[in-house]
């Protein structure tokens, strides 16, 4: 059986990057709250396609928003994931985080052991980009 990825062009407005499908690759929203509507949008996309996949998620290393805005981006995100949450059980293997600062690895996955347990699939935190997308690829298995 050939898989093939989902294809429409909200995908790029998203940051999301198909060309190692399953793995989707992208950026994290944080901070901008058209690009959290537009991840929205692709995620959905991807999850409507029935197919598995797993995410290696780039992190910024600063985020600029101010707090009401990362909170608003937040909240988006949460309400999509609880209303989407038998969907990503059953067809996202996991997300990888992949630091911009090898430094932050160790701030980053701490923060992520913290919220694991409200997520419908795996987390994980990588320090190289080589790493992180072994990890994404043995997720969607």
């Amino acid at each position: 059986m050939t898989i093939t990825p989902p294809d429409a062009p909200v995908l790029g407005t998203a940051g999301f990057d198909l060309s190692c499908w399953p793995v989707v690759r992208g950026r994290s929203p944080a901070g901008d709250l058209a690009m959290v509507e537009a991840w929205i949008d692709a995620l959905t996309l991807i999850l409507d396609s029935g197919q598995r996949f797993a995410v290696v998620m780039d992190m910024p290393g600063t985020i600029t928003a101010d707090a009401a805005t990362l909170t608003e981006g937040r909240k988006k995100v949460i309400l999509w994931m609880k209303q989407r949450r038998e969907d990503l059980a059953a067809r996202c293997g996991g997300f990888v985080y992949l630091p911009a600062d090898p430094a932050e690895i160790e701030e980053l996955a701490a923060k992520t052991a913290q919220v694991a347990a409200a997520f419908p699939f795996p987390l994980h935190v990588a320090p190289d980009e080589a790493a992180a997308l072994e990890r994404a690829h043995s997720l969607t298995h």
